[in-house]
């Protein structure tokens, strides 16, 4: 017969693990709420009446990831649930799995580009919108983010104009980008 204190011993470290786990995937969650609590009373609560992410769907995807570190659909949902809560470390981080699955995926470099420059890292949302030109050399709206970042954060007005040129070039069909876009080649003249 096996001495009950002996069990207890032999499951603690298994209970352990379980438990940081747990508290792992809970303070990510947490953190990514309480990074700005500000802006969460500045938007009164709209954020989760537009469906930011609650608790247990991100702590099942994580547990998903976890368990199979290449599901592609729960990390593209993870991304996706970050980006709408307009948590930027976590959805750059996301998609940035969700790239390293499929490196042929423009939509995960677009997305991971936005979320870069949010963070104001200019030049990892450069290379990322590069990517989407060499994977999609007409990608018009790549090139008109290449170029407001050349302009307004690299201070590189000829290459700016490049690629808002190689963007009308594109006969994009939104008149509101062309619009934009005229304006910008217009104010480097």
């Amino acid at each position: 017969m096996s001495n009950p204190r002996e069990n207890d011993l032999k499951t603690t470290p298994r209970k352990f693990v379980l438990l940081v786990v747990a508290v792992s995937v809970a303070a990510i969650f947490l953190a990514a709420f309480l990074r700005d609590p500000a802006a969460s009373r500045r938007q009164g609560g709209t954020q989760a009446r537009q469906g930011g992410p609650d608790a247990t769907q991100v702590a099942a995807l994580m547990k998903k990831v976890q368990e199979n570190p290449g599901d592609k659909e729960a990390i593209l949902e993870l991304s996706e649930l970050f980006s709408r809560a307009k948590d930027w470390p976590n959805a750059a981080i996301f998609w940035g799995k969700a790239i390293a699955l499929d490196a042929g995926n423009t939509s995960s470099y677009f997305h991971r580009g936005h979320a870069l420059l949010e963070l104001q890292r200019f030049d990892e949302a450069l290379a990322d919108y590069g990517a989407i030109v060499t994977l999609k050399p007409d990608a018009y709206v790549a090139h008109y983010y290449i170029g407001m970042i050349q302009k307004y954060e690299k201070n590189a007005p000829e290459v700016a104009r490049e690629h808002f040129r190689k963007a009308l070039s594109l006969n994009p069909k939104d008149k509101g980008l062309v619009a934009e876009l005229n304006k910008e080649l217009a104010s480097l003249k």
